[in-house]
């Protein structure tokens, strides 16, 4: 029992043994056929790409997987031939070397599908770079592009690719070396059982141009492809770490539409990925230059699309062809700019060219930091210069940039948009064949200030016309309101106020063409009580660069001005002009119509009161030109008219004045040039000629007063009301002239004043005094503040004055101070009149104005007696002799009177008869006066001398003590006489004035006199 079970063990177990070892052979056959036909597929393959130079090493083999010690090939890049599109020629190499390359793959059927591909190293090395592809390649029409049937990946792209050091090489100027790591994975791809299973692909790529992997310079590739319910969505994110970070994302959903979505960061310091772009984009520091010239922080964006079509075709020209897309778009750089935008975007379907209608709006706020930088950018060397005025044309355009650099507080922009964009497949070609227009409008909350004058308030607004991506047309406003508050604080002494100012910029119709002029106007407009508005149309040129304008005005008007002591009041002024500026910066402004200007004025100074009702100024052909290179060298000139009809004031009468003149200056130079030739004349007939010249600290005026004709009337009578009214003048003429110099530039300023006035043949009166052919030359001299006046020559031809004086000549001189112009000191030289067939002479002598009593000496040389008895009323006396003497006549303040005066006869003495009936009949009863009649019957006397005084109410005694004979009394007997005279000096003249009958005026003057000291 026991041997037959183990012969029945031994033969089962022999059995076994064969089927083990068949099943072997045959697992060893397949695995044979196995290897042989993946070693026959591996063959296949290489042999179908496009290398050369393949060299490898196989470390091992088997049925899903090969390893490889290495592999060197070079893999060839082609296109087609333009010529033969079957022909691939080669445009570029790449040298790939795998070290520990690993590779497995599952088989379907016959066929093996990759799944995982790993190696330590991979080494590729570019020696060319490729060619960029042609986007117009002949047969190639995008719109005709169909919509995948499904969006699965292909079956033949592996599972899973990791390559734990990648290295790659760029053929650079001296070479561009590469460090990184890829991977490749792609979940649920061999379990793909239906359509509507879920497919996740990833494939991350990092790179960093170090050799030793660095965490801070190194890129980050990272690609996200998902497939689920038979919609795809893609996931794209390019990260450098603290630096770069780009995010974009699609999805396709189950009605048709597509949702795009994604973000950016970046911080300047991702510019060190620019030299590493630069050898695949030519034009990255185009690109980038903005980017790093302006934005200096964080930027953040963020973006997202919603696109729909209302057809359900495949093809994507149709799809296009229908779509409707919202768009929005938010972006932040911090502390500089802000960006929020929303779009809605329309397909317009037309057979020829399908475009896209785009409408939305948006808004952009810019910081004061972008501001100000923008402004240094725009206002490079121009800003330099804004404290030497010398500006070109360009710079003077961009001045207002020079407002940018130093803004404060953002700026805030509103846009709405409606355009037109045609369907191209590039999109930059895209944006230049746009049409459409875009509404702005512009404000800012920060109103920039100028020191001492004011705040300023900035907005715009217009509409921009594109056609074919290129700018057309602009209607553009530019408003805002300068607060003057400092300014009108500065003006409330002078009672101004301007109010706050608000301006505004027309630009109308603006052609986006060099040649094309731009129409602007600007209009101000002030709320204050100095009303200022000022208009104006220009017309700007761009080639050659001009400005014109054919119509500007300014208005200003204010109810009364305050300027120190003189008070305006209805002020109106009225100024049209026109402007040229042309590219050399050559300026021109001046106005056919006359600028005008009216006003009433009073001027309040101690201890008297001014006012001028109604002025008018008018400015004539006035014109301001130069170059703005040169300020200082602008030139202003005009005809200036200056007019009232009265001028109220204690020191005029109530008459017209006007003043007429050719005026020119250089405002704007460091030292003001002024000069100005005209007259000033008014109603009574004055005419005053003038010659001014100034460069603002120096002034020189030559001035001249035409003849007065005193025939034709008195014209300074009638200009001044305290012209002596006791004084007349009737013939002769009068003129005058003088300068003035004043100079300010010396250390010491100094001011000259000279004037000469002349009189020739004048005759008229004084008080009860006639005089005629009066000549003289009065000269006066002002230095700084010393006073002279001299009277070179004077001399009067007769005098009338109760007796018959003349002709006479009067020489003197005075020196005083403008401060006391009335205390100084008066020189009297030898001055002398005919008098009584004699002279009357004033001995030399000088006086201070400032004593409290004067005396004067007045010398009688030979005065004809037999004359004198003649002027006087009485006929009853005749002599003759002559006669000398001194009279000290003594002047205060009380009066004028004599002490101790002095006549006598000159030997050898004469004669006097005197023969009054009414004395003869006193005599025949008084012996003693009988013998004095038959004495002075006939007196022959050698000796006559008396004592002259005069009392201050005008009493004067005339002391006589007379001897010699009568030749016929007692033969010969001496006789002595004293005789004491007294007159009222007065009225003797004033008798012998009525009793010469002088003209009517003298007449009238002295019956008055004689009248009054009656009644007194």
């Amino acid at each position: 029992m026991r041997t037959a079970l183990a012969l029945l063990s031994n033969q089962i177990m022999l059995s076994c043994m064969r089927r083990i070892l068949i099943v072997i052979l045959i697992i060893i056959a397949v695995l044979g056929t196995a290897i042989g036909g993946a070693w026959w597929y591996l063959q296949r393959t290489l042999a179908g790409l496009p290398i050369e130079q393949l060299d490898y090493k196989i470390s091992s083999i088997g049925y899903k997987h090969v390893r490889l010690a290495h592999i060197n090939v070079v893999y060839l890049g082609t296109h087609s031939a333009s010529e033969q599109p079957s022909v691939q020629e080669v445009d570029w190499r790449a040298h790939v070397n795998a070290q520990d390359l690993f590779i497995t793959w599952q088989w379907q059927g016959f066929r093996p599908e990759v799944q995982i591909i790993e190696a330590d190293v991979l080494d590729v090395a570019l020696t060319d770079w490729p060619q960029a592809a042609e986007s117009d390649a002949p047969g190639f029409d995008w719109q005709q592009l169909a919509l995948p049937r499904s969006w699965h990946l292909p079956r033949d792209l592996p599972h899973r690719v990791d390559i734990d050091a990648f290295h790659l090489s760029l053929p650079c100027d001296g070479g561009c070396q590469y460090t990184g790591q890829l991977a490749f994975h792609s979940e649920n791809k061999q379990r793909l059982l239906s359509a509507d299973d879920p497919q996740y692909t990833q494939l991350t790529m990092q790179l960093s141009p170090h050799t030793q992997f660095d965490q801070l310079e190194q890129l980050t590739l990272r690609v996200a492809y998902t497939v689920e319910n038979q919609l795809p969505r893609l996931l794209l994110e390019i990260q450098s770490p603290m630096s770069f970070n780009l995010t974009a994302e699609q999805q396709l959903n189950r009605d048709r539409s597509v949702h795009a979505q994604g973000s950016l960061f970046y911080e300047p310091t991702a510019q060190w990925l620019v030299p590493h772009l630069r050898p695949w984009l030519a034009e990255i520091d185009t690109l980038t230059q903005p980017v790093s010239e302006y934005i200096h922080h964080r930027v953040d964006a963020e973006y997202e699309v919603t696109a729909r079509s209302a057809t359900r075709s495949d093809t994507l020209g149709e799809w296009l062809g229908q779509v409707d897309a919202d768009t929005s778009l938010q972006v932040a750089i911090e502390r500089q700019l802000s960006l929020n935008l929303t779009a809605r975007g329309r397909a317009q379907p037309q057979a020829d060219n399908p475009t896209m209608q785009l409408d939305g709006e948006g808004d952009v706020e810019v910081s004061e930091f972008m501001l100000r930088r923008l402004g240094e950018k725009f206002s490079a060397g121009v800003h330099q210069q804004v404290d030497s005025s010398h500006l070109t044309s360009e710079q003077v355009m961009a001045t207002p940039s020079l407002l940018l650099a130093y803004w404060q507080g953002p700026v805030a922009l509103d846009v709405n948009f409606d355009l037109n964009l045609p369907w191209q497949s590039n999109q930059l070609e895209q944006a230049a064949a746009m049409n459409g227009v875009i509404d702005f409008n512009l404000a800012s909350a920060h109103r920039p200030s100028l020191v001492d004058v004011g705040a300023l308030s900035l907005g715009a607004s217009g509409q921009v016309e594109l056609n074919a991506g290129a700018l057309e047309t602009v209607d553009a406003s530019v408003r805002g309101v300068a607060d003057l508050t400092p300014l009108n604080a500065s003006l409330a002494a002078w009672n101004a106020d301007l109010g706050a100012l608000a301006y505004q910029i027309d630009i109308s119709d603006y052609q986006a063409d060099p040649t094309s002029p731009i129409a602007m106007q600007l209009r101000v407009e002030g709320s204050g009580t100095t009303q200022v508005n000022i208009f104006s149309d220009m017309i700007v040129s761009q080639q050659p660069f001009s400005i014109a304008s054919e119509r500007s005005e300014l208005r200003l008007r204010q109810a009364n001005w305050q300027i120190d002591a003189v008070a305006t009041e209805d002020i109106d002024v009225r100024v049209p002009f026109t402007f040229t500026l042309d590219a050399n910066n050559s300026l021109a402004i001046d106005a056919e119509t006359p600028a005008i200007l009216q006003l009433g004025a009073t001027a309040v100074t101690q201890p008297m009161e001014a006012s001028v009702p109604n002025v008018l100024v008018e400015l004539g052909q006035w014109r301001l030109h130069g170059n703005l290179n040169d300020l200082p060298s602008l030139q202003f000139s005009s005809q200036i008219d200056v007019s009232t009809p009265r001028v109220d004031s204690p020191l005029l009468r109530p008459v017209s004045w006007r003043w007429l003149a050719d005026i020119a200056a250089t405002p704007l130079a460091a030292s003001p040039d002024f000069r100005s030739t005209g007259r000033i004349t008014n109603g009574p007939g004055l005419i005053l000629r003038h010659q001014l010249q100034s460069d603002g600290a120096d002034v020189e005026v030559d001035w001249q007063l035409s003849d007065i004709f005193w025939l034709a009337g008195n014209p300074i009578a009638a200009t001044l009301p305290n012209w002596p009214e006791l004084l007349q003048l009737e013939r002769g003429r009068t003129r005058a002239e003088g300068q003035l110099r004043y100079y300010g530039s010396q250390e010491a300023p100094t001011l000259n004043l000279r004037g000469q006035l002349d009189m020739v043949d004048v005759s008229g009166v004084y008080d009860t005094i006639a005089f005629t052919g009066l000549r003289s030359q009065l000269d006066i001299n002002v230095i700084d503040e010393a006073l002279m006046a001299e009277l070179v020559q004077a001399s009067v031809q007769r005098v009338e004055a109760g007796l018959t004086l003349g002709p006479g000549e009067l020489k003197a001189s005075y020196q005083g101070t403008l401060n006391d112009p009335l205390l100084g000191q008066v020189e009297i030289g030898q001055n002398q009149i005919a008098m009584l067939n004699g002279v009357l002479s004033l001995r030399p002598q000088r006086y201070v104005l400032s004593e409290p009593a004067h005396t004067f000496f007045i010398e009688l040389n030979q005065l004809d007696i037999a004359r004198l008895l003649a002027e006087y009323p009485a006929t009853d006396i005749q002599g003759s002799g002559l006669l000398s003497g001194a009279i000290p006549v003594r002047w205060s303040p009380q009066g004028v009177f004599v002490e101790q005066g002095r006549i006598n006869a000159l030997p050898p003495g004469g004669q006097l008869q005197y023969r009054s009936e009414r004395a003869r009949q006193m005599a025949q009863s008084n012996m003693a006066m009988d013998i004095v009649m038959r004495a002075l019957d006939d007196f022959h006397y050698s000796e006559l001398q008396g004592d002259v005084t005069y009392a201050e109410d005008g009493t004067l005694l005339l002391a006589l003590l007379i001897q010699g004979n009568n030749p016929a009394l007692e033969h010969g007997r001496p006789v002595r006489l004293e005789v004491t005279l007294e007159e009222d000096l007065p009225a003797l003249l004033a008798s012998l004035q009525l009793v010469n009958q002088l003209n009517e005026i003298i007449q009238e003057r002295v019956q008055q006199r004689l009248i009054q000291r009656l009644r007194n």
